[in-house]
Protein backbone atom coordinates (compact mmCIF):
# COMPACT_ATOMS: atom_id res chain seq x y z
CA UNK A 1 0.00 0.00 0.00
CA UNK A 2 1.25 3.57 -0.88
CA UNK A 3 1.35 6.15 2.15
CA UNK A 4 1.79 9.86 1.89
CA UNK A 5 2.76 12.34 4.61
CA UNK A 6 1.91 15.55 4.33
CA UNK A 7 3.62 18.18 5.88
CA UNK A 8 2.62 22.26 6.29
CA UNK A 9 4.81 24.43 5.27
CA UNK A 10 3.96 29.11 4.87
CA UNK A 11 3.83 30.61 1.10
CA UNK A 12 3.42 33.39 -0.47
CA UNK A 13 2.39 34.85 -3.85
CA UNK A 14 2.77 38.80 -4.54
CA UNK A 15 -0.28 40.16 -6.54
CA UNK A 16 -0.61 42.59 -9.30
CA UNK A 17 -3.73 44.14 -9.93
CA UNK A 18 -4.58 44.13 -13.54
CA UNK A 19 -6.60 46.62 -15.14
CA UNK A 20 -9.99 44.46 -15.32
CA UNK A 21 -9.86 43.73 -11.58
CA UNK A 22 -8.28 40.81 -10.97
CA UNK A 23 -4.85 39.94 -10.01
CA UNK A 24 -1.59 38.43 -11.80
CA UNK A 25 0.60 36.15 -9.23
CA UNK A 26 4.17 35.18 -8.94
CA UNK A 27 5.77 32.47 -8.32
CA UNK A 28 5.48 31.12 -4.89
CA UNK A 29 8.09 31.69 -2.41
CA UNK A 30 8.05 29.59 0.75
CA UNK A 31 8.67 32.34 3.86
CA UNK A 32 8.81 29.61 6.49
CA UNK A 33 9.61 25.97 6.94
CA UNK A 34 8.53 23.75 9.82
CA UNK A 35 11.33 23.70 12.53
CA UNK A 36 14.60 21.36 13.22
CA UNK A 37 13.32 17.64 14.46
CA UNK A 38 13.57 18.87 18.09
CA UNK A 39 11.84 22.05 17.77
CA UNK A 40 8.31 22.89 18.78
CA UNK A 41 7.30 23.53 15.28
CA UNK A 42 8.99 20.40 13.75
CA UNK A 43 5.90 18.76 12.17
CA UNK A 44 3.93 21.95 10.56
CA UNK A 45 4.51 25.06 10.29
CA UNK A 46 0.79 26.89 8.77
CA UNK A 47 -2.22 29.23 9.21
CA UNK A 48 -0.01 32.41 9.24
CA UNK A 49 -1.63 35.92 9.86
CA UNK A 50 1.10 38.71 9.00
CA UNK A 51 0.73 42.34 9.85
CA UNK A 52 2.95 45.70 9.15
CA UNK A 53 4.48 47.74 11.93
CA UNK A 54 7.70 48.46 14.33
CA UNK A 55 8.90 45.34 15.87
CA UNK A 56 12.19 45.04 17.59
CA UNK A 57 14.31 41.67 17.85
CA UNK A 58 17.72 40.74 19.20
CA UNK A 59 18.72 44.68 18.05
CA UNK A 60 17.06 44.72 14.80
CA UNK A 61 13.82 46.29 13.42
CA UNK A 62 11.61 44.62 11.81
CA UNK A 63 8.43 45.73 9.80
CA UNK A 64 6.53 42.75 9.76
CA UNK A 65 5.12 40.31 11.93
CA UNK A 66 4.05 36.80 11.34
CA UNK A 67 1.76 34.83 14.08
CA UNK A 68 1.57 30.92 12.93
CA UNK A 69 0.74 27.62 14.11
CA UNK A 70 3.17 24.81 14.66
CA UNK A 71 3.23 21.37 16.47
CA UNK A 72 4.82 18.30 16.32
CA UNK A 73 1.75 15.64 16.16
CA UNK A 74 0.44 13.88 13.00
CA UNK A 75 -3.19 13.99 14.65
CA UNK A 76 -4.27 17.43 14.74
CA UNK A 77 -3.27 17.96 18.40
CA UNK A 78 -1.73 20.56 20.87
CA UNK A 79 -1.39 22.91 18.17
CA UNK A 80 0.79 26.17 19.77
CA UNK A 81 1.22 29.61 17.79
CA UNK A 82 4.46 31.17 17.72
CA UNK A 83 6.02 34.82 16.03
CA UNK A 84 8.34 35.58 13.09
CA UNK A 85 9.55 38.90 11.89
CA UNK A 86 10.84 39.63 8.23
CA UNK A 87 11.18 43.56 6.21
CA UNK A 88 9.39 41.99 3.39
CA UNK A 89 6.00 40.01 3.05
CA UNK A 90 7.89 37.82 0.93
CA UNK A 91 10.63 37.10 3.20
CA UNK A 92 12.53 35.42 4.70
CA UNK A 93 11.06 35.35 8.60
CA UNK A 94 13.17 35.14 10.88
CA UNK A 95 11.80 32.99 14.00
CA UNK A 96 11.11 34.73 17.40
CA UNK A 97 12.80 32.50 19.89
CA UNK A 98 12.81 28.86 20.66
CA UNK A 99 9.11 28.75 22.07
CA UNK A 100 5.98 29.29 21.07
CA UNK A 101 4.42 32.20 21.79
CA UNK A 102 0.96 30.23 23.32
CA UNK A 103 1.75 27.28 24.64
CA UNK A 104 -0.59 24.11 25.00
CA UNK A 105 -0.42 21.09 26.93
CA UNK A 106 -2.53 18.18 26.70
CA UNK A 107 -4.60 16.92 29.58
CA UNK A 108 -3.13 13.15 29.68
CA UNK A 109 -6.38 12.29 31.86
CA UNK A 110 -9.05 13.18 29.48
CA UNK A 111 -9.83 11.60 26.03
CA UNK A 112 -11.00 14.44 24.67
CA UNK A 113 -10.33 15.74 21.15
CA UNK A 114 -7.97 18.86 22.28
CA UNK A 115 -6.99 20.88 19.21
CA UNK A 116 -5.14 23.44 21.13
CA UNK A 117 -4.44 26.94 20.18
CA UNK A 118 -3.53 28.69 16.71
CA UNK A 119 -5.32 30.35 13.33
CA UNK A 120 -4.35 33.60 14.54
CA UNK A 121 -5.17 36.88 13.24
CA UNK A 122 -3.52 39.90 14.07
CA UNK A 123 -4.62 43.31 13.86
CA UNK A 124 -2.85 46.72 14.75
CA UNK A 125 -3.82 48.97 17.06
CA UNK A 126 -1.35 51.28 16.52
CA UNK A 127 0.77 50.62 12.97
CA UNK A 128 3.90 50.18 15.30
CA UNK A 129 4.09 47.68 18.16
CA UNK A 130 0.64 47.20 19.89
CA UNK A 131 -1.21 44.74 18.47
CA UNK A 132 -4.74 42.58 18.57
CA UNK A 133 -3.87 38.75 19.14
CA UNK A 134 -7.19 36.98 17.76
CA UNK A 135 -6.72 32.61 17.80
CA UNK A 136 -8.92 29.59 18.21
CA UNK A 137 -8.54 27.62 21.44
CA UNK A 138 -9.71 24.20 21.11
CA UNK A 139 -9.46 22.19 24.65
CA UNK A 140 -11.68 19.90 27.13
CA UNK A 141 -14.03 22.32 28.19
CA UNK A 142 -14.80 23.10 24.40
CA UNK A 143 -14.05 25.64 21.30
CA UNK A 144 -13.83 29.22 21.40
CA UNK A 145 -12.39 31.61 20.04
CA UNK A 146 -10.21 34.12 22.70
CA UNK A 147 -8.32 37.69 22.31
CA UNK A 148 -4.91 39.58 24.06
CA UNK A 149 -3.66 42.65 23.90
CA UNK A 150 -0.33 42.64 23.44
CA UNK A 151 2.64 45.24 22.85
CA UNK A 152 5.58 43.72 20.48
CA UNK A 153 7.51 46.57 20.59
CA UNK A 154 10.45 44.51 22.21
CA UNK A 155 9.88 40.90 20.95
CA UNK A 156 12.48 39.99 23.31
CA UNK A 157 9.78 41.08 26.20
CA UNK A 158 6.87 40.77 25.02
CA UNK A 159 3.83 41.81 27.43
CA UNK A 160 0.52 40.34 26.82
CA UNK A 161 -2.95 40.43 28.37
CA UNK A 162 -4.71 37.48 30.02
CA UNK A 163 -7.13 36.02 27.18
CA UNK A 164 -10.54 37.11 26.88
CA UNK A 165 -13.80 35.09 25.36
CA UNK A 166 -14.47 36.93 22.16
CA UNK A 167 -18.27 37.05 22.47
CA UNK A 168 -20.44 34.90 20.66
CA UNK A 169 -23.82 36.61 21.12
CA UNK A 170 -25.57 37.28 17.87
CA UNK A 171 -24.12 34.13 16.16
CA UNK A 172 -26.82 31.48 15.11
CA UNK A 173 -25.85 28.35 13.42
CA UNK A 174 -26.86 26.38 10.34
CA UNK A 175 -29.99 25.30 12.90
CA UNK A 176 -30.87 28.98 13.91
CA UNK A 177 -29.62 28.04 17.70
CA UNK A 178 -26.23 29.81 19.19
CA UNK A 179 -22.94 29.01 17.57
CA UNK A 180 -19.60 29.34 19.03
CA UNK A 181 -16.89 30.63 16.71
CA UNK A 182 -13.65 29.11 15.51
CA UNK A 183 -11.10 29.27 12.38
CA UNK A 184 -11.96 33.18 12.84
CA UNK A 185 -10.47 35.98 10.49
CA UNK A 186 -11.09 39.81 12.47
CA UNK A 187 -10.43 43.13 10.13
CA UNK A 188 -10.88 46.35 12.29
CA UNK A 189 -12.92 49.79 10.80
CA UNK A 190 -11.48 52.56 12.72
CA UNK A 191 -13.45 55.14 10.91
CA UNK A 192 -16.76 53.85 12.22
CA UNK A 193 -15.57 51.96 15.24
CA UNK A 194 -16.37 48.33 13.97
CA UNK A 195 -14.71 45.03 13.94
CA UNK A 196 -15.85 42.46 10.97
CA UNK A 197 -15.20 38.38 11.29
CA UNK A 198 -15.48 35.64 9.01
CA UNK A 199 -15.33 32.60 10.94
CA UNK A 200 -16.98 28.97 10.04
CA UNK A 201 -20.95 28.12 10.34
CA UNK A 202 -21.85 24.80 12.17
CA UNK A 203 -22.76 22.47 12.56
CA UNK A 204 -20.56 20.77 9.91
CA UNK A 205 -21.95 17.85 7.27
CA UNK A 206 -22.46 14.56 8.05
CA UNK A 207 -20.81 13.08 4.98
CA UNK A 208 -17.23 12.95 3.92
CA UNK A 209 -15.55 15.37 3.93
CA UNK A 210 -17.03 15.84 7.79
CA UNK A 211 -14.29 17.61 9.02
CA UNK A 212 -14.70 20.81 7.52
CA UNK A 213 -17.54 23.06 7.04
CA UNK A 214 -20.33 23.67 4.32
CA UNK A 215 -20.87 27.59 5.27
CA UNK A 216 -18.99 30.39 6.23
CA UNK A 217 -20.64 33.53 7.51
CA UNK A 218 -18.86 37.80 7.91
CA UNK A 219 -20.60 39.42 11.04
CA UNK A 220 -19.84 42.46 12.54
CA UNK A 221 -20.10 44.56 15.52
CA UNK A 222 -19.81 48.61 16.82
CA UNK A 223 -16.74 49.13 19.62
CA UNK A 224 -14.02 47.09 20.76
CA UNK A 225 -15.60 45.67 23.83
CA UNK A 226 -14.85 41.81 22.09
CA UNK A 227 -15.74 40.16 24.81
CA UNK A 228 -19.89 41.82 25.55
CA UNK A 229 -20.46 42.76 21.60
CA UNK A 230 -23.21 41.56 19.66
CA UNK A 231 -22.73 40.47 16.43
CA UNK A 232 -24.70 41.28 13.41
CA UNK A 233 -24.79 39.59 10.10
CA UNK A 234 -23.86 40.21 7.57
CA UNK A 235 -24.00 37.15 5.24
CA UNK A 236 -24.19 33.38 5.57
CA UNK A 237 -22.07 31.98 2.53
CA UNK A 238 -22.55 28.49 1.38
CA UNK A 239 -23.42 25.89 -1.50
CA UNK A 240 -26.34 28.09 -2.93
CA UNK A 241 -23.85 31.02 -2.50
CA UNK A 242 -20.75 29.44 -4.46
CA UNK A 243 -21.96 26.47 -6.17
CA UNK A 244 -19.39 24.36 -4.14
CA UNK A 245 -20.32 21.70 -1.44
CA UNK A 246 -17.84 22.99 1.15
CA UNK A 247 -16.56 26.65 1.91
CA UNK A 248 -13.95 26.81 4.55
CA UNK A 249 -11.17 27.92 5.85
CA UNK A 250 -12.16 31.79 5.21
CA UNK A 251 -9.62 34.88 5.40
CA UNK A 252 -10.66 38.43 5.09
CA UNK A 253 -8.82 41.34 2.74
CA UNK A 254 -7.33 43.82 5.21
CA UNK A 255 -4.66 46.24 4.47
CA UNK A 256 -1.34 45.67 5.60
CA UNK A 257 -2.29 46.76 9.53
CA UNK A 258 -5.13 44.31 9.67
CA UNK A 259 -7.56 47.07 9.49
CA UNK A 260 -10.11 47.44 6.18
CA UNK A 261 -9.40 47.66 3.04
CA UNK A 262 -11.80 48.51 1.00
CA UNK A 263 -15.03 51.09 2.70
CA UNK A 264 -17.36 49.44 0.22
CA UNK A 265 -17.38 45.94 0.01
CA UNK A 266 -15.47 43.61 2.08
CA UNK A 267 -13.95 40.47 0.29
CA UNK A 268 -13.24 37.36 1.45
CA UNK A 269 -10.99 34.24 0.43
CA UNK A 270 -12.20 31.03 1.17
CA UNK A 271 -10.98 26.93 0.29
CA UNK A 272 -13.51 25.12 -1.14
CA UNK A 273 -13.97 21.33 -1.18
CA UNK A 274 -16.23 18.83 -3.11
CA UNK A 275 -17.59 15.58 -1.49
CA UNK A 276 -16.08 12.00 -1.34
CA UNK A 277 -13.33 10.22 -0.24
CA UNK A 278 -10.54 12.43 -2.38
CA UNK A 279 -12.29 15.39 -1.91
CA UNK A 280 -9.58 16.95 0.47
CA UNK A 281 -7.13 16.67 -2.81
CA UNK A 282 -9.14 19.28 -4.39
CA UNK A 283 -8.76 22.16 -2.23
CA UNK A 284 -8.52 25.81 -4.22
CA UNK A 285 -8.95 29.85 -3.53
CA UNK A 286 -11.49 31.57 -3.92
CA UNK A 287 -13.41 35.26 -3.70
CA UNK A 288 -16.43 36.44 -2.43
CA UNK A 289 -17.26 39.87 -2.36
CA UNK A 290 -20.08 41.55 0.57
CA UNK A 291 -21.23 45.11 -0.10
CA UNK A 292 -21.28 46.92 2.71
CA UNK A 293 -24.30 49.36 3.99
Amino acid sequence: MLTSSITDYIGCRKGTPNADGSYSWSAETLVLSPGSNSAWDARHACDPSVIKGVFNYNGTEYSYLMAYLGCTSNDSQENKIGLAVANDPMGPFVRVGTEPLVDFKLDPSSEVFQWGVGQASLVSMDKAGKVWLFYTRGEVSGTKTVVRECDFSNLNAPVMSDEVKVSTSGLTNLNGKSDYMNNADFVYDPDNYRFYSASDSHPNPSDEPNNISSTFRVNYFSGTKLNVGIWQTLEQVGPDETGWARNHNVGLVRDEYGHLYNKDYITVYYTMSKTGSQSLWSYRIYEYNIELK
